[in-house]
């Protein structure tokens, strides 16, 4: 992450588990509204993820990088969380 970021708890677990938990990610794609209700992200974190906004998530204080994987929908269960990728 960005120095200084915007981005609440949520919305962070949240992204981090779009890049590690495959069953996550098959449900976020399925039903946005109902896995962002359970993490408790903001209606605005919900509109950017929606959006697939990669700029909406890089000025929350995601890299680049990260945003692009998080919102990729191209994960599979050799993926990891983003704190062990090198």
């Amino acid at each position: 992450m960005k120095e200084g970021n915007k981005m609440s708890k949520e919305l962070e677990k949240l992204v981090s588990d779009l890049q590690g938990n495959v069953n996550v990610v098959s449900r976020f794609y399925t039903n946005m509204d109902e896995v962002a209700k359970e993490y408790g992200i903001s209606k605005k974190e919900l509109s950017i993820l929606k959006a697939r906004d990669i700029d909406g998530l890089v000025k929350l204080g995601l890299q680049k990088q990260e945003a692009v994987g998080a919102l990729s929908n191209a994960h599979s269960s050799t993926c990891g969380p983003r704190t062990t990728r090198i």
